[in-house]
């Protein structure tokens, strides 16, 4: 086997330009909240370029990896104009450097070692047994496949002047799998002695494989760069599953009797395996020393083979040997195929994605518009169970069925179908069961309403704030207003409360039904004894009814009907559960039209809803056999209407029961849903506290650059301030009726430096006309001598602002 190696790389930075990203596009705090998803990505890069083993926890460990680049993939522009990150890799061959920003060169190459670590997982296989040969075919149809899956990545994204990621490269690699692996069913079938004519086919076919690798690796793109002893080992093994093609088909031709040629196939066989060791004989000693061994033992055993078959031609039957090149060639029978991989069965499942909540708004859109429809689609059909259910216990019961058929059967006593009933209702809880589902149901319900209206709360206190802040610094609060950003937001939570109130309504009609049978579910749970006493015995006779078991054999297909119905609701629900295109969303942008996604993945639901649907069609003919069923069963009790109590009470205990079981499913159902939807409830939560923040933040940063932009603004004041501000802790200029501007006469005692005298304070003499105020440079005392101070430096107790005359 060719001792595959893998592509080595370098230590990369890859997680702090992820969460710039993040935190550029998202919030600083989704940022926050995928740092250990980060460092685990990172740690997983670099377990991936220390890797040294070659077993099932290695390809485990790439697989992972490469899902995760999927969903790095479909979030992150990364390339030279985006998010810059280099990938640098080295060729297998020559251990040549490149190094792109490219996600797809990272993809290609961690395939490639997924490819390289499956062969190299064949080759490890214990060989000498028929488990380790079959765990080794495996491994390389495994490698096949991936490397098929290869070469189609490379045909979407090639990677140019790198050798060992050529077309050519892969499709060599894809042949030589699969004459490694078809050489393993070749021994496999020589070691269980199957048909020699048959293993001489397996043979043909592993040498075709081989053949086909070896055209590969002479053409210029890898001759180049290839060991030089490849070519002889690839030949070389041709060479001997042809020989040994020949040499099984030779075996075949003497049991059948055909001498002549037997020793044409052996003579063959021989001149094969010389021509090739001729052929590469300058390589030889280059290939490993068990394919050496190989090739001379299957040397001499054909030389064996084909003495012992001349001798015994020659002495005893004398048939004519033809010439080798008149032999016709042995059509080979491909056993093996590449073993199918696709990009969808690599991808991480949603809960194994670490980035899975690293959506785009414009793609959470369309995933509201996807749910919807499936939503939608999903009620019809649920609808329509619950309606043909419900028109199915209704005509039952009408006809009083099925407890005039158990009245008939059991004209005394409570009938043994009716026992089975109560021993299921009892050992479940009955009525308590219910009414404890109810509380459930009750609690969840209220705490998805208090998770919906704290969001509403955040979204309207941070509106009003962002309203207080406009009407605070008006065309300076340039920012966009809260009612414009917080549309989709609004959207999305009246789309909530639709579902709450829809799912309430649903609520109220379960709770309805319940309270209409509570009393014979309630029944249901009593003692055999109690039932009995409520049921009167009938005078029918016991005995055989055709028109009864006619009509319980409808019944029992109508109860399978409804039972298949309620099978295919779960899987409908289990799918719906695990339905989310967000990647194919993801990759669907700008490539095609989002309708198509919607049709292709609503394609799911067709085969379930095809068979839910055929039960919809078959139960119209089936309630009207049973109306004419039933006329029939009546009319042959000859008007016997002495059990039509015993039917009546009969028939509300199995309505009852099956209100049950209705119930039970139902409020089942109302629970997985509330609970479902909390999750939704608490991340659009989520999505309504990141708004706030971030727009906390850029509220902080406005006000201190409006804030910033006021100081820096020279200030107009006031003529009797003389041009210059007013300085702290001193009485502003009274503007008022009074004299002097005040609104009331001042208190005597307001001017103390003055004393406490009637009227006004004294008059003081008024600074010249545009001369500024005592505390500026220039400024006046009471005592009208010109000082000089710095600004704030008052004399006590003066008043800058004297009364006028």
């Amino acid at each position: 086997m060719l001792p595959l190696e893998r592509r080595k790389t370098e230590k990369v930075d890859i997680a702090k330009p992820l969460e710039a990203f993040i935190k550029n596009q998202y919030s600083a705090q989704a940022a926050q909240d995928h740092l250990e998803a980060l460092n685990n990505f990172q740690q997983m890069r670099e377990d991936v370029r220390n890797i040294q083993d070659r077993n099932d926890a290695t390809k485990d460990l790439l697989y992972r990896y490469y899902g995760t680049l999927q969903s790095v993939e479909l979030r992150f522009p990364i390339g030279e104009n985006h998010v810059r990150i280099s990938f640098p890799w080295y060729d297998s061959f020559k251990n040549r450097k490149t190094a792109l920003f490219s996600i797809h060169f990272e993809k290609t190459s961690i395939l490639y070692n997924i490819g390289v670590t499956l062969a190299q997982m064949g080759t490890l296989q214990n060989r000498t047994t028929s488990d380790g040969l079959k765990a080794a075919c495996q491994n390389f149809q495994q490698a096949a496949g991936v490397f098929e899956l290869l070469k189609e990545e490379l045909e979407k994204h090639p990677q140019p002047n790198v050798p060992d990621l050529s077309t050519e490269c892969i499709n060599m690699y894809i042949n030589l799998m699969l004459g490694q692996a078809q050489e393993c069913f070749a021994e496999k079938a020589l070691k269980d002695n199957m048909n020699p004519s048959i293993v001489a086919k397996l043979a043909a076919q592993a040498s075709s494989f081989y053949e086909t690798a070896g055209n590969v690796l002479s053409s210029p793109v890898l001759s180049a760069v290839i060991p030089k002893h490849w070519p002889a080992q690839v030949g070389l093994r041709a060479a001997v599953q042809k020989a040994s093609s020949e040499m099984s088909y030779a075996t075949a031709m003497g049991k059948n009797d055909e001498y002549g040629q037997q020793v044409g196939r052996l003579h063959n066989a021989v001149f094969i395996l010389e021509e090739a060791k001729k052929k590469h004989k300058s390589y030889f000693t280059s290939v490993p020393a068990d394919l050496q061994q190989l090739f001379a033992t299957q040397q001499a055993n054909a030389a064996r083979l084909l003495q012992a078959a001349e001798k015994e031609n020659d002495t005893i039957y004398h048939e004519t040997v033809p010439q080798i090149g008149a032999l016709a060639s042995i059509e080979g029978k491909a056993m093996v195929k590449p073993t199918p991989v696709s990009l969808e069965s690599l991808m991480l499942p949603s809960d194994r994605d670490p980035f899975r909540n690293l959506v785009p708004f414009a793609v959470t859109e369309k995933l509201s518009i996807y749910q919807e429809r499936k939503d939608q689609l999903l009620r019809d059909d649920f609808r329509q169970i619950e309606e043909l259910n419900q028109l199915a216990i209704g005509s039952l019961s009408s006809m009083n069925l099925p407890g005039a058929i158990e009245a008939l059967e059991s004209p005394s006593g409570v009938p043994a179908p009716l026992l089975e009933k109560m021993k299921t209702v009892k050992s479940e809880g009955g009525a308590r069961l219910i009414l404890d589902f109810v509380d459930t149901l009750n609690k969840l319900a209220e705490e998805d309403q208090n998770l919906l209206n704290q969001s509403a709360k955040i979204l309207d206190d941070e509106e009003q704030d962002d309203e207080a802040m406009r009407s605070q610094y008006s065309q300076r609060w340039s920012r966009t207003p809260s009612h414009t950003l917080t549309a989709n937001l609004r959207q999305e939570l009246a789309k909530f409360r639709g579902n709450i109130d829809h799912a309430r309504k649903s609520d109220g009609y379960v709770l309805k039904k319940f309270q209409e049978h509570q009393q014979y579910v309630v029944k249901l749970t009593g003692s055999p004894q109690d039932i009995q006493g409520m049921i009167p015995s009938g005078n029918a006779p016991v005995g055989s009814n055709p028109y009864a078991n006619a009509l319980k054999q409808s019944l029992a297909l109508l109860d399978r009907m409804i039972a298949q119905r309620a099978t295919l609701k779960t899987e409908l629900s289990n799918l719906a559960s695990r339905d989310d295109p967000t990647a194919k969303l993801l990759a669907n942008i700008g490539v095609t039209g989002d309708e198509e996604v919607y049709a292709s993945e609503l394609e799911k639901y067709t085969p379930l809803q095809s068979q839910l649907r055929q039960t919809f069609d078959e139960q119209g003919s089936l309630l009207d056999r049973i109306v004419q069923e039933n006329a029939a069963f009546v009319e042959s009790k000859n008007g016997d209407r002495s059990g039509a109590e015993r039917e009546a009470i009969m028939q509300q205990l199995n309505t009852a029961f099956k209100v049950y079981t209705d119930l039970k499913s139902n409020l089942r159902e109302g629970i997985q849903f509330y609970t479902n939807f909390q999750e939704i409830l608490r991340q659009f939560m989520r999505k309504c506290e990141d708004f706030a923040f971030a727009r906390k933040t850029e509220k902080t940063d406005l006000v201190r650059e409006i804030q910033h932009q006021s100081s820096a603004m020279p200030q107009q004041y006031p003529p009797q301030h003389g041009g210059y501000p007013p300085q702290q802790g001193y009485p502003q200029p009274p503007s008022g009726a009074y004299p002097g501007g005040y609104a009331q006469p001042p208190p005597t005692n307001y001017y103390p430096q003055y004393g406490a005298q009637q009227g006004y304070p004294p008059q003081q003499p008024q600074p010249p006309q545009g001369q500024p105020p005592q505390g500026i440079p220039g400024g006046w005392q009471p005592n009208m001598q010109p000082v000089y101070q710095q600004p704030g430096q008052f004399q006590p107790g003066y008043n800058p602002y004297p009364p006028k005359r």
